[in-house]
């Protein structure tokens, strides 16, 4: 494959990640997911959902730094913007955002209070 399709597909594949973190978003936003402490509710699951996959998209762009342009921006932050740079704050960020969105999707179904 050439190098022009590779990138074609890194772009196509970058707008729909993001893509679907905007609807993650959007979707928790329409039912119901609001500012301060978690609440219960399907916007919260949502909201909760929509960190997990952030953090998902970290840990794909530690393992996959070069597949697309989104991938490519998020190992920059890692390398420029943490306290300590490093690629291995891709993975500290998929933990972060892991852990956070689980606790998150607990407060929406009840179980935390």
């Amino acid at each position: 494959m050439t190098e022009m399709h590779t990138r074609e597909r890194g772009l196509a594949l970058g707008v729909i990640l993001i893509l679907i973190a905007a609807g993650l978003l959007t979707a928790a936003m329409v039912f119901g997911l609001q500012s301060g402490p978690p609440q219960k509710g399907f916007g919260t699951i949502l909201g909760g959902l929509y960190f997990q996959y952030l953090g998902l998209l970290f840990l794909l762009s530690y393992f996959f730094p070069t597949r697309t342009f989104l991938f490519r921006g998020m190992m920059w932050v890692c390398e420029h913007f943490s306290r300590q740079p490093g690629r291995w704050n891709a993975l500290v960020y998929f933990g972060l955002g892991t852990v956070f969105g689980g606790v998150v999707i607990l407060y929406g179904i009840g179980l935390i209070k």
